[in-house]
């Protein structure tokens, strides 16, 4: 798949980038040679999960891929995501970092498939949950910054009720607007949607001993689409601000 191919490309790019980095930074002195040998041979399951442990929080804007026809729902809406979620080990080139993003949206039915539905023509405000588990591998640059990639699996849980002013007897799809939402419900957890392959790429620069700030680039892919019809509906690309504390 291309998009696989062009992530793959990064990654060999910002290998090489620290690559470089590890040359040009070769002629620190001895200490921190030491320091960087016992850094490496640390075990984190020696330490203390908690002390172990960074946390990161993050806001920015991400559009949701709709497939549909413009006549039949909104053109890709951008949503505003925020999420929150911790780094295991901190300090290590592997850790874990799940996360849970938290965004909304309006959504209709229409011949039992779900759109994404401009405000005018909403059925339902679905609250959803993105949870996401990636493997990262962190690079240092130059000893100011950090790029990481990861990849991993998330799972969307989506929540759906009636939206503001439409009212349970109104006209949908079904005949109401009650049984539209009862619909939209179980088109939300079928046919595998709620599962996604997780792709990320952040930058982060030290602002203070404990601090970090940088961009962050995620594609999440829904698996479910992807391998019943090879589509991308319900894909999530974001672009957004990551800071960890």
């Amino acid at each position: 798949m291309k998009l696989i191919k062009i992530f793959t490309a990064v990654f060999l790019l910002f290998l090489s980038i620290n690559m470089y980095a590890q040359t040009a930074s070769a002629e620190q002195p001895a200490a921190n040679d030491a320091n960087a040998e016992s850094a490496s041979s640390k075990n984190p399951f020696d330490e203390p999960f908690w002390q172990n442990t960074d946390f990161f929080c993050g806001v920015g804007p991400a559009v949701y891929i709709s497939t549909g026809a413009q006549t039949d729902s909104a053109v890709s809406p951008v949503i505003y995501p925020v999420y929150f979620g911790f780094l295991w080990p901190k300090d290590y080139y592997f850790s874990i970092q799940p996360s849970l993003r938290f965004f909304t949206g309006y959504f209709y039915i229409k011949d039992g498939h779900v759109y994404p539905a401009e405000i005018e023509n909403r059925t339902a405000l679905a609250y959803s949950f993105f949870f996401n588990i990636p493997v990262s591998f962190k690079m240092n640059i130059l000893n100011v910054s950090d790029l990481s990639l990861s990849a991993g699996l998330g799972f969307l849980f989506r929540f759906a009720g009636l939206a503001p002013d439409v009212n349970d007897s109104d006209y949908g799809d079904t005949g109401t607007a009650g049984g539209d939402l009862g619909e939209i419900n179980k088109w939300f957890w079928g046919g595998g949607r709620f599962i996604y392959l997780t792709l990320g790429a952040d930058w982060l620069f030290q602002i203070t001993d404990d601090i970090q700030v940088g961009p962050e680039f995620s594609l999440f892919i829904p698996l479910g689409p992807l391998f019943t019809k090879f589509s991308l509906n319900g894909m999530i690309i974001s672009l957004g601000i990551k800071f960890v504390f």
